[in-house]
């Protein structure tokens, strides 16, 4: 991981071949973050209704790959958890 000064220490993630299960998100745009925290800056955007793998987790924050293939962190207050049969 990208390690950006003066932030906090990246949080330790499960490795991108683990699945911890899928996302939808619940707001119509989304900020995708390089860290898993508001002082992280956002790396992209996704949109409301989107479902998406999640691979990592940290405190609030959930680490997930995005539609163009990337990673980043989404804040768990604009997700739902979906099942997965």
């Amino acid at each position: 991981p990208v390690v950006i000064p003066g932030t906090p220490p990246p949080t330790v993630i499960a490795p991108p071949s683990i699945t911890s299960g899928r996302v939808l998100v619940t707001v119509p745009a989304l900020k995708v973050r390089s860290g898993p925290g508001t002082q992280y800056p956002a790396i992209g955007t996704v949109w409301g209704d989107m479902v998406l793998n999640v691979y990592g987790l940290a405190p609030d924050w959930v680490y997930v790959m995005t539609p163009s293939g990337g990673f980043g962190w989404l804040s768990e207050r604009y997700i739902n958890w979906v099942r997965i049969p």
